[in-house]
């Protein structure tokens, strides 16, 4: 599957990153619900680059796999406190 890059302006909002990403899931006839998922991903993967002092250009496969590790340990600490 080939997928279309975003064209978004240099600079935006996350929300209208979001809302822009959601779209092109939807017209490439992705599910709602994986669609939520997706944009939760994405938004999790911002609000972790933000926290890290990080830009999305400054993204490599080392701090993709640091992201997903502390995403699961974090995810893993909010059900023990469930």
């Amino acid at each position: 599957m080939l997928v279309k890059p975003i064209e978004t302006p240099a600079v935006c909002s996350r929300d209208a990153l979001l809302q822009g990403f959601e779209g092109e899931l939807l017209q490439q006839g992705y599910p709602p619900s994986t669609v939520h998922r997706k944009k939760r991903l994405f938004a999790d993967l911002s609000d972790w680059l933000q926290a890290q002092e990080l830009t999305a250009g400054d993204l490599s496969f080392q701090l993709a796999d640091r992201f997903l590790r502390d995403r699961r340990s974090q995810a893993s600490l909010d059900t023990r406190r469930t």
